[in-house]
């Protein structure tokens, strides 16, 4: 329990200091969508349509603790397979994927759904034996 803690400070850290540093890159005046910053390292990232690096799906430290949350809930129960299921959220959005018993390729995401702040879940989990299914 204490490593996983761990393991999700360091995620919760550099997430934020992705966005940290995304947003230091926005305000030093990056022309467009596709633009290089002022620093002449000529790196392209992507802005979203406002502008805001956040909504091409970079995250946010609010989705670190929002899979921190979700992570902690599910796999509170020893019975899941945790090595399993990966997960993943994005504007609060999660997202499953894995190979997984046949019955809980329908509970897995009923469970994310009822934790607090989840605001849709992407099923992408299988079972043995079927074909991973196509994200949207």
């Amino acid at each position: 329990m204490r490593r996983v803690l761990l393991a999700l400070t360091a995620i919760g850290a550099a997430v934020a200091g992705v966005v940290a540093l995304l947003r230091r890159r926005r305000s030093s005046g990056a022309p467009d969508r596709w633009g290089s910053s002022d620093d002449g390292g000529g790196r392209l990232e992507y802005h979203g349509p406002s502008g805001d690096p956040l909504e091409a799906g970079g995250g946010s430290p609010d989705d670190a603790r929002l899979l921190a949350r979700v992570q902690s809930e599910l796999f509170r129960d020893a019975a899941l397979p945790k090595g399993d299921i990966a997960l993943d959220a994005v504007g609060g959005v999660i997202t499953l994927r894995g190979q997984v018993d046949e019955a809980l390729v329908a509970d897995v995401p009923i469970r994310v759904a009822a934790v607090e702040g989840v605001l849709r879940v992407e099923n992408l989990l299988h079972a043995p034996g079927s074909p991973p299914p196509v994200s949207a």
